[in-house]
């Protein structure tokens, strides 16, 4: 241990420093516990030839609603109807159906309720192909959207930077610079370009998040020479507006897509769906 060591460590500086190590200790202890919050399920049905959408849509909408609240024993509310497009919600899930001549939609966000999303779709997409006699789907897709959360901008560049699939470019930065945050996208398909899917990651912030954190909020209360309960309370605020309100994080971003399937069996879809997502959801999770 050298002079300098021992000098700060007798002076209320070097105390200070320690315990800013213990902080930062404890920031990336945290970091590496973060785990995501599902935000927003989407699967949609692209088709050409949804002409009868204007003739139909009532009726559509008449069998939806019936047909839905008898499945679900939920409340489904016709919100809107006109030639551009029509929508229906269910306000208990956070649920909402749009479809028009072109598209059908599905979208729950938040997704703070658990439900049997893939027999709602199966639902809703066999009823619109039907009543308009839709016989081709263009593309058929299924997009799921998780945030990890952080309390600043900085954290949320920095954990960005940790998960992505690369650490620089090819070419190292300009001495001191260091990696600051890092928007990736990535795309793969099979041979035949049928079956794809596309994975982003991108730092997340609402206008008001800070962009530093008070790193008392990172330090144990028990490490605080005074007001240990009120910091505890604090800590344990700032947690819960963390998961329920995030201010800032990591966006993990997953579309998988299948172009003209030949069976429109969604369960089937939605469950090779989800084996992607997964697989890479955990990896970029377990990623340090």
């Amino acid at each position: 241990m050298t002079f300098a060591t021992q000098l700060g460590i007798l002076t209320g500086r070097g105390r200070d420093c320690l315990r800013l190590a213990a902080i930062a200790k404890g920031a990336s202890a945290m970091a590496r516990k973060i785990r995501a919050k599902n935000v927003q399920i989407v699967i949609e049905a692209r088709y050409s030839r949804g002409y009868r959408y204007l003739d139909r849509c009532g009726e559509a909408m008449l069998i939806l609603e019936d047909l839905l609240n008898t499945e679900t024993g939920q409340t489904w509310m016709p919100q809107d109807m006109r030639p551009t497009g029509a929508k229906m919600a269910c306000p208990d899930w956070d649920v909402t159906m749009t479809f028009d001549a072109y598209h059908c939609g599905i979208e729950q966000s938040p997704c703070e309720r658990e439900f049997d999303f893939p027999h709602v779709c199966e639902v809703v997409l066999a009823t619109v192909m039907a009543r308009f006699d839709i016989r081709v789907i263009d593309r058929l897709g299924y997009r799921r959207i998780w945030l990890f959360p952080t309390d600043s901008l900085d954290e949320a560049g920095e954990l960005s930077a940790s998960k992505s699939p690369f650490d620089t470019y090819p070419c190292a930065p300009p001495d001191p610079m260091k990696l600051k945050s890092v928007e990736a996208v990535a795309e793969y398909e099979d041979k035949d370009a049928n079956t794809g899917f596309k994975v982003q990651s991108r730092p997340f912030s609402r206008p008001d998040a800070p962009v530093e954190a008070d790193p008392r909020l990172r330090l144990h209360p028990h490490q605080l020479p005074v007001k240990q309960r009120e910091a505890l309370v604090e800590q344990l605020r700032r947690r819960r507006v963390r998961f329920s309100s995030p201010e800032a994080g990591l966006v993990f971003d997953v579309d998988y897509y299948q172009i003209q399937p030949a069976r429109h069996d969604v369960q089937s879809f939605l469950s090779a769906g989800n084996q992607v997502m997964n697989k890479f959801l955990q990896a970029i999770e377990d990623k340090q």
